[in-house]
């Protein structure tokens, strides 16, 4: 599984795309990294054979192939593909008879969560269930040149994240975007105008 490192590092590695990309690069995005798994794992699979051995060894290949294309879709704040690509490489692996506690079934279950999101909503002052912003003073002092990540102090390990890769649309309103409670490396970042 150390393919999707590397794909992670590729994409962290070139300049961050702007959140707004318009639904035909996202597409083009996950159908190149779809060949890119159908190519990389194409020679390893013999049509011929049946045994058991070929089956496990092709559902493994099938769950490597959809955890690169769910961490392709979670780049691009496609929450719902990225969630069921990682189910459907967890069964596989399941089904290959791999145990819950084997590494690949472990990091699985990390980019599970890590894909799960949480409804953003006000609550009163003195909640247990308020949020903290890490960065809240800088925010404050307004002060905020470059993109500040909204990370929570209050709940480690996750941020404020969009909900959607583009904005809405209302009447009397104006553009919005809906937010949530993902992992910390999908934060949303701010900056003063």
């Amino acid at each position: 599984m150390l393919d999707i490192e590397l794909l992670l590092e590729k994409s962290s590695n070139t300049k961050k795309q702007d959140i707004l990309k318009t639904n035909k690069n996202i597409a083009m995005e996950l159908v190149n990294t779809a060949i890119f798994v159908l190519v990389s794992f194409s020679s390893t699979y013999n049509e011929s054979e049946t045994d058991i051995c070929s089956i496990k060894l092709m559902n493994c290949l099938k769950a490597r192939g959809l955890v690169i294309v769910g961490a392709a879709a979670k780049n691009f704040h496609i929450w719902h593909i990225s969630l069921t690509c990682f189910s459907k490489a967890f069964q596989y692996l399941r089904f290959a008879e791999f145990p819950s506690l084997h590494p690949d079934v472990q990091r699985i279950m990390r980019y599970m969560d890590a894909a799960n999101l949480f409804p953003l909503q006000l609550v009163l002052k003195d909640s247990p269930h308020q949020i903290i912003l890490k960065h809240a003073a800088s925010l404050r002092e307004g002060n905020v040149s470059t993109g500040l990540p909204l990370v929570l102090s209050s709940h480690p390990g996750h941020a404020i994240v969009p909900i959607k890769n583009h904005f809405d649309y209302l009447p009397f309103f104006g553009d919005f975007c809906p937010l949530g409670i993902g992992s910390e490396e999908g934060a949303m970042k701010v900056s003063y105008d």
